[in-house]
């Protein structure tokens, strides 16, 4: 933390992690923005080890956890371990554009063969249907066909899963969280299933919670992107600032568009002493967002520790413009004299 002479930073905003997390689900489809990963990721995750009790895969099981948002390399390695009762058709491959992901089922080789009972074949229509209205953006569409997929086969820990990657979506946080808690119930060692309770808590500000899951879904797969976010963005809040930093450095490069990580960076190296690094950050942050306050303020914060006391005041007076009614600018702004 800044020393007592320093101006202290505040707890953040709230809107803050829904806002990154909104951001990061805005993208045209989160496995587009998420489920890339480098060779060296891929052997890394190759050389993991899923524990399992788990059956292997039927076309329900499989399509709702490839619609879960997933990475080519995790799904490669489930079902190596899981395997497969059936063989992908031209059908099921095509609902998964990305070219890396349809390599991996296109490789699918069946372990078993078993013939699905007629309430999850009808659970594999609905899902179908419902992931196609999720990825045209008619969520109350995929809400209906998933919340009917599931009365049908209601044990689906990947269907809860894929549900609840859908509600993330349409911003509802409860009920996305409920989702993956059921879904962990079913397969506790899903690592995405642990990724979306953590956005899912990170969102509604549970950030103790979050960290839990996060750390939990890094466990089982430790390049899982979408706990990196959410650990990252719980650390900074809970001003674990020297361990929010490493996971800042992983997933930024990963979500390059994503601003409000420059903001997260620059305030935990700030906090961490490293001033001159976290103004760039911080620099950087309010010329891509430059009607955020708070980043203005935070700026603000770092120039004053580095003794700029006027460029400090413009920042914290900038702050003060774009949100008038906030106390804490305005007594940045305007100082009692001593």
């Amino acid at each position: 933390m800044l020393s007592s002479s320093c101006m202290r930073t505040r707890p953040l905003v709230s809107v803050v992690a829904t806002a990154l997390l909104f951001s990061m689900l805005s993208c045209s489809c989160l496995q587009d923005c998420l489920a890339q990963t480098s060779p060296q990721a891929q052997d890394a995750a190759t050389a993991l080890r899923v524990q399992t009790n788990q059956p292997p895969f039927d076309e329900l099981e499989l399509f709702a956890f490839c619609a879960g948002g997933p990475m080519d390399s995790y799904v490669r390695h489930v079902v190596q371990q899981r395997g497969t009762s059936f063989t992908p058709d031209s059908t099921f491959i095509a609902s998964f554009p990305t070219t890396s992901f349809q390599s991996v089922l296109k490789s699918i080789k069946p372990r078993t063969s078993e013939t699905p009972s007629r309430s999850r074949e009808q659970a594999y229509q609905l899902l179908g249907e419902a992931w196609d209205a999720q990825r045209n953006g008619r969520y109350a569409t995929a809400d209906e066909g998933y919340r009917k997929a599931l009365q049908l086969a209601p044990n689906s820990a990947t269907l809860h899963s894929a549900y609840a990657h859908s509600l993330l979506f349409s911003k509802n946080y409860p009920r996305a969280e409920a989702e993956a808690r059921q879904s962990l119930q079913l397969w506790s060692e899903n690592a995405d299933a642990h990724a979306m309770l953590a956005l899912s808590l990170t969102a509604q500000k549970q950030f103790v919670d979050a960290e839990a899951e996060s750390r939990e879904a890094l466990r089982i797969f430790p390049q899982q992107h979408s706990a990196m976010l959410a650990l990252a963005v719980s650390l900074t809040h809970l001003q674990k600032y020297n361990e929010a930093i490493p996971f800042l450095q992983k997933i930024m490069p990963v979500l390059p568009n994503v601003s409000e990580l420059r903001k997260l960076m620059g305030i935990s190296l700030i906090e961490t002493g490293e001033v001159d690094v976290g103004i760039d950050q911080l620099n950087s942050y309010v010329k891509a967002v430059p009607e955020n306050a708070e980043g203005h303020y935070y700026l603000g914060v770092g120039l004053r520790m580095k003794g700029s006391s006027a460029e400090a005041h413009a920042q914290f007076a900038e702050a003060f413009r774009l949100q008038p009614n906030n106390p804490q600018y305005e007594a940045a702004t305007h100082p009692p004299e001593k």
